[in-house]
């Protein structure tokens, strides 16, 4: 029984950090998308061709 609760509390541990992790991916790739996207749409082309207009 102790073994179980063990187990439980671990499995609950790792799903909160793991959930807490994609959590601040998401945010962070949603912050990087919204500042990319509030860019003009010329500076947006040369970052995505950088070498070539550069």
């Amino acid at each position: 029984m102790t073994f179980k609760n063990n187990f439980i509390s671990e499995y609950f541990k790792t799903r909160r950090a793991f959930a807490t992790i994609l959590l601040v991916a998401l945010f962070f790739g949603l912050g990087v998308y919204i500042g990319f996207n509030k860019r003009p749409e010329i500076s947006k082309v040369e970052n995505l061709l950088g070498k070539e207009t550069a």
